[in-house]
């Protein structure tokens, strides 16, 4: 599971997400990151009783709002 966390926060995440923190500002895109991180933090056991496919999805959505942060630090 770690290496869906990796896809979304080192792959998928950087190239798009830094022209957006030029766009629209640190603040706003580091408080979307700590909402999408918190919210898929909490959904995380949840999918891992429907599936590990959703499971699996649910970590690289984690891993962009995790890269959202870092792009606005």
């Amino acid at each position: 599971m770690y290496c869906s966390f990796f896809l979304g926060s080192a792959s998928l995440g950087r190239t798009p997400l830094s022209p957006m923190c030029c766009r629209y500002g640190g603040k706003k895109l580091f408080g979307v990151g700590i909402l999408c991180t918190a919210v898929f933090t909490l959904v995380t056991p949840i999918a891992a009783e429907w599936s590990v496919y959703v499971l699996i999805v649910t970590r690289i959505l984690e891993g962009l709002g995790e890269v959202s942060i870092m792009s606005a630090v």
